[in-house]
């Protein structure tokens, strides 16, 4: 391996980046700077069996190891404090094998692809994955902490569509984890996390896609927030698979002259333009300042939206699911969220309030939960009827 100060960024061997080294800052720094650790060594491999090594070398010297890529996780799993940083981003190769274009297939990555590799690869072949909504996400991490995104009722999960994954061990070994080869390591990585090993590829299972889908946003001022959450009571009502929403509250959103903004991000898994806004009329009738939305391409709805919407900011999230959405519960919360960022108006950037507004059922088949994360098995709604009825909450604190 080889000081980074002799390679190029393209270089097709391995890295070894120290602290003095000039790509260390770059290479240790995080989406929330809270979070970044000191690796006393930065590893970039080019290839599986580089990992491994890697690997091997922290166990021969009881160094703590953390796998970064996208650097997006609010928990701190891709930093490290005096241990070993794997990082993953010169290994993005994406592709999908498929009969013809528009046709299902095997969707194979690498461990350091993101987003915008996965929804470019599928693109290309008229397939179509689970997506987040940003496209500088790691793919595998996104899949490990479950894989909640656009298209989650019509497709699942991106874990529950996995078919395969590499995976270096503690002993430096990589092997592969299926259903038929290893199969307990691959129901462990099914949703039990990041601890067994480091994914160095995944194998998943793509469904045809060659129309476009319908998306954008809708931004409301604080005027439409009693509105907003009254529609979103109405919409869960009659929410089918196809379709579901996010909402993203925001202190700063550029062009929108407000002092804050909340944004509702619509996704329907269909071309029928017409339907979709028939779907999405209760958000469409609250007034609201601006409405961009209508047909785009699948991979187009992971680059949608300005770095100010995910600012770099010191973040600190704390998520739960919910059940219920009228307006007497959760605009206090965004009165106790603006009494805080105005205490300091550094606070504002990054302070945000998610809640997504996903259709589960695709999770819950009836039989064997096809992955160890909880909303795969039956939730209960408040009337203690097993129905799917969980909401994605997230705080995001700048």
């Amino acid at each position: 391996m080889y000081s980074s100060r002799l390679l190029t960024a393209n270089s097709t061997f391995p890295v070894i980046i120290l602290p003095n080294d000039e790509l260390y800052d770059l290479l240790a720094q995080r989406w929330s700077p809270n979070e970044e650790g000191k690796p006393q060594v930065i590893f970039q491999p080019v290839r599986e069996a580089d990992v491994g090594l890697a690997i091997s070398y922290a166990v021969a010297n009881d160094l703590d190891v953390a796998v970064a890529n996208g650097g997006h996780s609010f928990l701190a799993a891709s930093s490290t404090v005096g241990g070993v940083q794997i990082d993953m981003r010169r290994m993005r190769m994406a592709y999908v094998n498929n009969e013809r274009f528009g046709a299902d297939g095997i969707l194979t990555i690498e461990g350091g692809a993101i987003v915008s590799d996965v929804a470019g690869a599928c693109e290309k072949r008229g397939t179509y994955i689970t997506l987040p909504s940003h496209k500088e996400i790691g793919y595998v991490g996104f899949t490990l902490g479950g894989g909640g995104g656009w298209g989650l009722g019509h497709q699942g999960l991106s874990i529950d569509l996995l078919l395969e994954a590499r995976i270096a061990l503690a002993s430096g070994q990589v092997v592969t984890a299926s259903e038929n080869e290893n199969p307990g390591l691959f129901w462990a990585v099914k949703g039990a996390g990041y601890n067994f090993g480091v994914v160095t590829g995944m194998k998943f299972k793509v469904k045809g896609l060659t129309t476009r889908v319908f998306s954008g946003c809708i931004v409301y001022p604080q005027t439409s927030y009693e509105d907003v959450f009254l529609a979103m009571e109405k919409y869960v009502a009659q929410q089918q698979e196809e379709d579901m929403v996010s909402f993203v509250l925001t202190p700063f959103l550029p062009g929108v002259p407000a002092p804050e903004a909340l944004v509702a991000i619509p996704y329907y898994h269909g071309d029928d333009e017409q339907e979709a806004r028939r779907r999405f009329k209760v958000f469409l009738d609250v007034p609201h300042i601006e409405a961009k939305v209508g047909l785009m391409w699948s991979h187009q709805t992971a680059d949608l939206f300005p770095e100010a919407l995910w600012p770099r900011t010191n973040r600190l999230s704390n998520g739960t699911v919910c059940t219920r959405l009228s307006p007497d519960i959760w605009l206090p919360v965004i009165d106790d969220l603006r009494k805080w960022w105005e205490v300091d108006p550094s606070r504002r950037a990054g302070t945000q309030f998610f809640l997504g507004l996903y259709n589960w059922r695709k999770t819950l088949t009836g039989g064997e939960p096809s992955s160890a994360w909880p909303p795969s098995r039956d939730p209960p709604d408040d009337a203690g009827n097993v129905g799917g009825s969980w909401r994605d909450f997230a705080v995001y604190i700048g």
